[in-house]
C-alpha cells in the first residue's frame, strides 16, 4: 500500500511538473504569436493606408501642384486648338469647358452652385477609383456633394471631407451601384462600377441598346453619367452589357467642379422631371448666332 502511494505521489509530481512546463511553453508561444501578429497587422494597415499617406504628403509638397505658368501655357494651347477647329462641335464644347475649368483653378473663379477644385492624387496613387482634391470643408466642400467633370458629367460623390482636401469616390468604383435611366430604349436600370473609370449597365437581349445612348442619374438635377461607348453582346446569354467610359482616363483628371449642395433622396416623380429636363437638353446643341435661323429674330427684323 505504501509502495502504491509513493508511486502515485511520484506520478503526481511528475504530472504537475509536466503541466507547469506546458503552461510556460504555451505562454512563450502565445507571446511570440502576439508579437508577430502585431507586426503583421501593423504591416497590413500600413499597406492599406500607404496611398493616403502618399496623397497627404503631396499636399505639403508644393512641387506637386501645377504652377501658374504651366496652367497659362495649357490655356493658350487649348485656345489655339479651339481656333483651329473653327466650329462648335462637341469636341470644341469639351475643350472650352476644360479651358474654363483651368481658368477657374488659376483664378478660383467660382460659379454660384459649384466649387472649382484641382485633382492632386488619383490612381495608381489612390486605391480603387478615387481621387483626392485640393479643397475641403474649409472651402465649403461637403460630404455627399456631387463631383462633375466638364461641367455636366457627374463622376462621383464626396465621401470624405478634410479641412484642406477631400476624397471623391467615383461612380466607376467597383461594387458601387447607381440607379440610372438610359435615353434611347428609355428604361431604368442599375449601373455597376467596374473600375478604371468604367461603368456597366446590363439589360435583356430584347432591348435595343446602342452606342451613344446617354445614361442619366435621375436622382440628380444635373446627372449625365455619360454615353455608352461599347456594347458586349453574346446571343447565347440572357443579358447584354453596355459600358460608359469617361472622356479622359483617371490618370488625366486635372480639374473637377463640386456642387455646393449635397445630393438628397428624391421621389420617383421628381426623378421623372429630371429625366425630362435632360432629354430637352440633349436635343439642343450650341450653334453660332450667324448660322441659326430664329423665328423670333426673323420676326423682329421684319
Amino acid at each position: 500500500m505504501q509502495s502504491f502511494l509513493s508511486k502515485k505521489k511520484g506520478n503526481y509530481h511528475h504530472n504537475s511538473n509536466a503541466s507547469v512546463r506546458k503552461i510556460i511553453v504555451g505562454a512563450v508561444i502565445a507571446l511570440i504569436v502576439i508579437y508577430l501578429g502585431r507586426g503583421l497587422i501593423s504591416g497590413a494597415v500600413s499597406a492599406l493606408l500607404r496611398p493616403l499617406y502618399v496623397a497627404e504628403s503631396r499636399l505639403s509638397d508644393s512641387t506637386y501642384f501645377s504652377n501658374a505658368d504651366t496652367l497659362r501655357e495649357q490655356i493658350i494651347a487649348l485656345e489655339g486648338e479651339i481656333r483651329e477647329r473653327g466650329m462648335e462641335s462637341e469636341e470644341v464644347v469639351r475643350l472650352r469647358a476644360e479651358n474654363e475649368a483651368l481658368r477657374g483653378v488659376l483664378g478660383r473663379e467660382e460659379a454660384e452652385d459649384r466649387i472649382t477644385v484641382a485633382v492632386i492624387a488619383q490612381p495608381p496613387y489612390m486605391p480603387y477609383d478615387a481621387v483626392l482634391i485640393d479643397r475641403g470643408s474649409d472651402d465649403g466642400i461637403r460630404e455627399g456633394a456631387v463631383a462633375y467633370h466638364y461641367g455636366d458629367r457627374a463622376v462621383g460623390l464626396i465621401s470624405k471631407a478634410f479641412s484642406k482636401s477631400a476624397l471623391v469616390t467615383l461612380f466607376s468604383t467597383p461594387d458601387v451601384e447607381t440607379t440610372v435611366y438610359i435615353l434611347g430604349p428609355d428604361i431604368f436600370t442599375t449601373a455597376y462600377g467596374v473600375g478604371d473609370g468604367a461603368v456597366r449597365v446590363s439589360v435583356p437581349q430584347d432591348i435595343e441598346l446602342s452606342v451613344d445612348d446617354v445614361v442619366i442619374i435621375p436622382s440628380l438635377e444635373n446627372g449625365i453619367l455619360g454615353a455608352i461607348t461599347t456594347i458586349d453582346r453574346v446571343i447565347t446569354e440572357p443579358e447584354q452589357h453596355g459600358y460608359v467610359v469617361g472622356d479622359v482616363s483617371l490618370q488625366s483628371l486635372r480639374v473637377l467642379a463640386v456642387s455646393r449642395e449635397v445630393a438628397t433622396p428624391v421621389s420617383f416623380e421628381e426623378a421623372l422631371i429630371h429625366i425630362e429636363e435632360e432629354e430637352r437638353r440633349s436635343l439642343t446643341i450650341p450653334v453660332p448666332e450667324d448660322v441659326i435661323i430664329d423665328t423670333a429674330t426673323t420676326t423682329e427684323e421684319i
